[in-house]
This record gives structure tokens, C-alpha cells and sequence, in this order.
């Protein structure tokens, strides 16, 4: 499966499951369980693909974190 060589995400998936379970099998059924749920999830939501969007995602929660502790520090008026 080509996905398995050339994305780094699933590369490592592959080789973390292989490690784990000793049959190769498995983690190519793993890479394309989860190719199926993007695919499912892309086509439900009716959005395109990006390839870092679980690191945006991230970094939008902890900047929101952020912003709420700063927003929490602040002296409140009465």
C-alpha cells in the first residue's frame, strides 16, 4: 500500500503496530481503516483535506487555553 511508504504518519503507524503485533497484516488493515474514516469524514463534512489539520487544531486549542487563563487572571471590577 502506498500510503504506508510515502505518508510519514501512516509510515510510522505501520511500523509501531508491525513492531507491536509481529504480522504485517494488521497494520496495513489499520492504514486503511483509518484511510476509510477520513475518507468518510471528508465526504460527510464536505470539506477537503489538510494535511496538518490535527496540528492547527492543537495549536487553535492551546492558544484558546491561553487566551482563557489570561482572560481568568485578570482583577474583576465591581
Amino acid at each position: 500500500m502506498s500510503a504506508s511508504k510515502y505518508v510519514p504518519e501512516f509510515k510510522a503507524l505501520k511500523e509501531r503496530i508491525k513492531d507491536r503485533t509481529k504480522i504485517p497484516m494488521k497494520a496495513q488493515v489499520a492504514i486503511q481503516r483509518k484511510l476509510l474514516i477520513l475518507m468518510y469524514t471528508l465526504g460527510k463534512s464536505d470539506s477537503e483535506y489538510e494535511k496538518d489539520h490535527h496540528q492547527k487544531r492543537i495549536a487553535r486549542t492551546e492558544a484558546q487555553a491561553t487566551q482563557d487563563s489570561a482572560l481568568e487572571q485578570l482583577p474583576l471590577e465591581v
